[in-house]
């Protein structure tokens, strides 16, 4: 049988808790009060609620089921694979060790993990949640929601709302769901989905896949050598450090290979490259686009493969007379700036007589 200790006594004791109630080793099922409780279930495989007040649920040892329900409460799994229940009100269910599932319920929650694979689900409200150490699902459900992943392998799911997904260590997925979302994979390999919404996706350190999905998104790689996807709407990808391929998609795209050695793939849409690599392949793809090169900084070999003379452009930052035209020794095309860097149109023959002239240029 549970054990309760008088609220006088409490009150000597300096606790400002209004029910003290205990268990012990065995099985038990037991609540608290309408008031401010204190509960402590001990060992075995206990169901407990707090009922009204601001509460204080720790589970001990064994596989428990904690419900906060009314009011504010704190709810503790310790040892064990418990399930935690906010319920009602702003709560703080907190897993311990174990295989954890954790409830935050309406309103503002705060739900951490510990360690272990656990399951977090966030549901109303704007909420936290933290994985911490292990493989965890992250659910933030309604509401603008916070997921750290933590150390390990994690999945987060923003759903619905305006959430911002961190992962963390290690090899993470994170899918935004609906909202204007913020993706960072944090260290790690990392694949991330924006989702619907204007998203935000960063890569950061690792070989990361990073997908806009619909609307106008902006995707940064980051270190590492990643794979971007803009899908739908008009987008802004930047691949950063690394080897990186990146894929416009459709829409009106704003891109830049970044540092190292890319492939871009413009495809559908007027779009924008901006070259700064040290090799770069690309791909202009249907539309009208724009091709820009500092003619006076750039040192890099970028290789047009289907330029089009008549829908595309490029676009020269500097000085006419720091660029030559020539051809390459295939006879394509080729375009050498001051700093040494050049620009091959590999789909279009050199013909005697072609100047700057014979191009779209805009000069900036």
């Amino acid at each position: 049988m549970p054990i309760e200790i008088n609220p006088t006594i409490l009150k000597k004791l300096g606790y400002i808790f209004y029910n003290y109630v205990a268990g012990n080793n065995a099985d038990n099922a037991f609540a608290g009060t309408d008031k401010a409780d204190w509960i402590q279930s001990f060992g075995g495989q206990d169901t407990v609620h707090g009922l009204g007040g601001n509460d204080r649920i720790e589970g001990g040892e064994g596989n428990d089921a904690l419900y906060g329900d009314e009011g504010h409460d704190v709810v503790w799994g310790e040892t064990g694979n418990d399930a935690l229940y906010g319920g009602a009100g702003n709560d703080i269910p907190d897993g311990g060790s174990g295989h954890d599932v954790l409830t935050g319920g309406d309103h503002f929650d705060q739900l951490y993990g510990g360690e272990g694979n656990d399951w977090l689900f966030g549901e109303g409200g704007d909420d936290s949640l933290v994985g911490d150490e292990g493989q965890d699902k992250l659910f933030g459900d309604e509401g603008n929601d916070g997921l750290h992943g933590g150390d390990g392998n994690d999945v987060l799911y923003g759903a619905v709302g305006n959430d911002t997904l961190y992962g963390a260590g290690d090899n993470d997925e994170l899918y935004g769901g609906d909202g204007n979302d913020k993706l960072d994979g944090g260290s790690g390999h990392d694949k991330l989905w924006g989702g619907a919404g204007t998203d935000t996706l960063a890569g950061g350190s690792g070989d990361d896949e990073l997908h806009g999905e619909g609307d106008h998104d902006s995707l940064s790689g980051g270190d590492g050598n990643d794979k971007l996807f803009g899908d739908a709407g008009s987008d802004i990808l930047n691949g950063d450090g690394g080897n990186d391929t990146i894929y416009g998609g459709t829409g009106n795209d704003f891109i830049t290979g970044g540092a190292g050695v890319n492939a871009i793939f413009a495809e559908d849409g007027d779009d924008y490259l901006t070259f700064d690599g040290i090799l770069d392949y690309a791909w202009s793809g249907s539309g009208h686009d724009k091709l820009a090169f500092s003619v006076e900084d750039y040192d890099g070999k970028a290789s047009i493969n289907d330029f089009d003379l008549w829908d595309d452009t490029l676009v020269f930052n500097g000085w006419a007379g720091n660029v030559d035209i020539g051809q390459t020794a295939g006879g394509d095309v080729q375009f050498t700036f001051a700093n040494g860097g050049s620009v091959i149109l590999t789909n279009i023959d050199y013909q005697p007589g072609m100047t700057l002239d014979t191009f779209n240029i805009e000069w900036n």
